[in-house]
C-alpha cells in the first residue's frame, strides 16, 4: 500500500473521495506548494544576512 493510498482522502474504499493521483502529479504540487516560500527566501537572503551581521560583535 503506498502512501497516498493509506489516506482517506484519495483512497477509493473509504468513499471520500474518488480521485487519481498519481506520484509525478503529488511531487509536482509539492513542488508548486514550497516553490514560492523558496523563492521569497532567497530574496529575503541578503536582508537576513545584514540584519544578522548588524547584531554581531567583534571580538
Amino acid at each position: 500500500m503506498s502512501l497516498l493510498q493509506s489516506t482517506g482522502a484519495v483512497n477509493n474504499s473509504s468513499g471520500f473521495a474518488d480521485l487519481d493521483i498519481h506520484q509525478p502529479e503529488a511531487a509536482l504540487a509539492g513542488l508548486v506548494a514550497c516553490a514560492p516560500l523558496l523563492i521569497g527566501f532567497v530574496l529575503a537572503q541578503r536582508f537576513l544576512r545584514t540584519g544578522l551581521l548588524a547584531g554581531a560583535e567583534k571580538g
